[in-house]
């Protein structure tokens, strides 16, 4: 009993975050891509037997690392190749994220702050919805975020284990996601130590002697996969994150303001509250001020280089998250004990922002519920095609919306009044209810529409012998039809661009299903030897004999 009341707030999060990311988690089909390209080749290392390295369609895959490939392979050993399976990492990352924010808000201030930290975080739209998913990234930042923890509590005592336990840490960081991780890591503690010079004892082998642990496991790898399959995955590797950096990779490209949107609309609450949280605090703690500091650098570390970065995808900055919510949950804490107020600027984009993202919560369910009156409106092929597809709404699903707009409209009008904490936490805890609930009602029939045609069509291919080709980039058949070692090129001994040749034009000698988009119908019409087997919202279904 003594244990269980010494940890009973330890033991709440447990609980709460169980309940709160466990429910319908394996519900809904994994997106395209990043989802399916992870889960996929955690599948193959169990289908395969070929632990070291990391594969799609049994190729070597140089663009990731193994680490956290080797926790879904073992998530899908004990519950089975499915969505449950493959997202359920990520559950136990936030499980730990939100112990570990818990753990160092209540080492700087007290259990309250650690507890305003978490609900800033499970309150924002994007830091919620990756624990729900199966990607890389949630994993990713806990390495790292712990890891700058850990060179903040190396520069408050000078202990050289707080020192290799950050070295450790981002040494998993770097197996987790690559190199990328040494690269931010490396320039917040450059630029901490550029303002802070006078105040710190710096010697001349730390960084070195960092870098090499750091960097080590990663190369122990890649020398294990040469040694292995004869490949030289790290140069690849390095290839194939020089043409992340200049060019816009797979499309995704954007304006350098791209992640600045992201995440003043995506974190929302959060986002606004936490320019309170840095900007005209009252008097804090020193070691406070200086964790603040490597918040901060580190926030805009992450900001900035995926600003440069050509290629733009949304969880790239992912990792400004847990900066941003310890400076949202620092205001939140201020105002707690009415040392602050927000700033009228703040009032006036929590309503623009809160106004713009309700309305969006309300209006894309009665659009999707009354399409009948939109679709004749739509000129493009594929969308009209798509939106044709029969889901089921129960009419009711804006109500979500309302709920928030309501919460909204109070909390502004108690903040003009003068009250700001309580009304701040009724709108956090709202938003993150609203998201939850949106996340188990309406995502998964968003993704009827975009994706569940094709993926229920590859599923009924399993057990199969057949060729599965899609005219667009997809690893959903890879993963949906669990496809065999022995329909690869590895598996035919031949190269994948004989590969690729056979499928499409040659003699496999078993059936091959080829998938296009409703757009491309004249190409999916000229497939020698073929028949058009079905055709169905947005994609053409051919058996090519």
């Amino acid at each position: 009993m003594d244990i269980i009341k010494k940890y009973k707030y330890q033991i709440l999060i447990i609980i709460a975050t169980s309940l709160f990311f466990l429910p319908f988690l394996g519900e809904v089909h994994l997106f395209d891509w990043d989802e399916i390209n992870f889960a996929e080749a955690a599948r193959e290392m169990l289908a395969s037997g070929d632990y070291t390295s990391v594969r799609i369609d049994y190729q070597i895959f140089y663009e990731k690392p193994p680490l956290f490939i080797w926790i879904q392979a073992a998530s899908m050993a004990i519950f089975g190749v499915n969505e449950f399976a493959a997202r359920l990492p990520n559950v136990i990352v936030g499980i730990f994220t939100f112990l570990f924010i818990f753990s160092i808000g209540k080492k700087l201030v007290n259990n309250i702050f650690g507890l305003l930290w978490i609900l800033a975080y499970s309150g924002s739209l994007l830091p919620q919805l990756y624990f729900r998913t199966g990607i890389i990234d949630p994993l990713f930042n806990l390495f790292i975020f712990i890891g700058i923890y850990f060179l903040y509590s190396y520069y408050l005592d000078y202990k050289f284990k707080n020192l290799l336990s950050s070295s450790l840490l981002i040494s998993l960081a770097i197996l987790t996601k690559g190199p990328v991780a040494l690269l931010i890591v490396s320039i917040v503690w450059i630029v901490f130590y550029f303002l802070k010079r006078k105040t710190i004892k710096f010697t001349y082998w730390q960084f070195p002697l960092f870098t090499i642990l750091s960097i080590l496991p990663f190369l122990i790898w890649n020398l294990a996969v040469m040694i292995k399959t004869g490949n030289i995955v790290i140069n690849d590797f390095i290839q194939y994150n020089i043409r992340l950096l200049s060019t816009e990779d797979a499309g995704h490209g954007g304006p350098f303001y791209y992640h600045f949107i992201v995440i003043l609309i995506g974190c929302f609450p959060a986002s606004i509250v936490a320019i309170r949280g840095y900007f005209g605090l009252t008097e804090s703690n020193p070691k406070l001020k200086i964790f603040e500091s490597w918040n901060f650098i580190l926030f805009l570390t992450v900001l900035v280089i995926f600003s440069i970065v050509n290629t733009k995808i949304i969880h790239y900055s992912s990792l400004c998250y847990l900066p941003l919510t310890f400076f949202a949950a620092r205001a939140l804490n201020e105002l707690y004990l009415n040392k602050i107020k927000l700033y009228r600027y703040q009032v006036i984009l929590i309503g623009l922002i809160g106004l713009i993202i309700s309305l969006a919560f309300t209006l894309i369910p009665l659009i999707f519920i009354n399409k009948e009156y939109f679709l004749p409106k739509i000129t493009d092929k594929f969308i009209f095609e798509i939106l044709k597809a029969d889901v089921h709404w129960s009419g009711f699903e804006f109500i979500f919306g309302i709920i928030l707009t309501l919460t909204l409209t109070f909390t502004i009008i108690q903040i003009i009044k003068g009250h700001h904490f309580k009304p701040l936490l009724l709108l956090f805890s709202i938003s993150g209810l609203t998201i939850f609930f949106i996340l188990i009602t309406i995502t998964p029939k968003i993704e009827q529409y975009l994706q569940s045609t094709s993926i229920e069509f590859y599923k009924s291919l399993q057990q199969q012998d057949v060729f599965i080709n899609t005219d667009f980039k997809s690893y959903a058949p890879y993963f949906y039809q669990q496809k065999p070692i022995h329909l690869s090129a590895s598996g035919l001994g031949i190269s994948q661009d004989n590969y690729n040749s056979l499928i499409k034009s040659g003699n496999p000698g078993k059936p091959v299903y080829m998938i296009f988009s409703i757009k491309e119908i004249k190409k999916a019409k000229n497939v020698p030897n073929s028949s058009i087997v079905a055709i169905k919202n947005g994609f053409i279904f051919v058996r090519r004999f």
